[in-house]
C-alpha cells in the first residue's frame, strides 16, 4: 500500500510539475516534423531522403530503395492536399530518465490530383535505452480508399 500511495505521489508531481506535458509536446513536435519530411519526399519523389527517416536495424535488413520506389508508384498522381497530422505516442521511464518514447503518427485524406486519396502511419522510436538500432522509423504504412496497403518496413520491437 505504502509502495501504490508513493507511486501516485511520484505521479502527481509529475504531472502538475508539466514533465509530463513537456514530454507529449515534444513528442507531437517531433511527429509533426517527420510527417511533414515525409510529405515532402513523397512530392519531391526523393527516396533517400525517406530512407534516411528509417532506423539502422530496419536499413540493415530491408531493400528500402526498391519498397520505397514501390510505394511511390502505389500512390497515384502528385500530392495536393492532406489533414492535420494526427499524432499517437508514449514513453516510459525509468529512475526517472526517459528510456522509450515513440510516435504513431497519421496523415489523413491525403489526396491527389487523379482524385485518388490516401492515409499513411507510420512508427518511429525518438528513445530506445535497449537498442538505439531502432530509433528512427520502423515502417510507414500506405493505405488508398480501396483498403489496399503497401508496407515500408516493418515493425520489429
Amino acid at each position: 500500500m505504502k509502495k501504490l500511495l508513493i507511486a501516485l505521489l511520484a505521479f502527481s508531481l509529475c504531472y502538475l510539475s508539466g514533465c509530463y506535458d513537456d514530454a507529449i509536446l515534444r513528442q507531437n513536435a517531433d511527429g509533426k516534423e517527420l510527417c511533414a519530411e515525409i510529405i515532402q519526399c513523397i512530392k519531391e519523389n526523393d527516396i533517400s531522403g525517406i530512407e534516411a527517416l528509417f532506423c539502422e536495424e530496419v536499413s540493415d535488413t530491408h531493400d528500402l530503395d526498391t519498397e520505397i520506389e514501390l510505394a511511390f508508384g502505389f500512390i497515384e498522381g502528385e500530392i495536393l492536399s492532406h489533414d492535420n497530422f494526427s499524432i499517437g505516442s508514449g514513453d516510459s521511464t525509468r529512475d526517472g530518465k526517459t528510456v522509450k518514447s515513440y510516435v504513431i503518427p497519421v496523415i489523413d485524406n491525403i489526396k491527389t490530383d487523379t482524385g485518388n486519396s490516401y492515409k499513411i502511419t507510420f512508427l518511429s522510436y525518438l528513445v530506445l535505452d535497449d537498442n538505439d538500432r531502432m530509433i528512427g522509423i520502423n515502417y510507414i504504412t500506405i493505405r488508398n480508399q480501396n483498403d489496399e496497403t503497401i508496407t515500408i518496413g516493418e515493425y520489429l520491437y
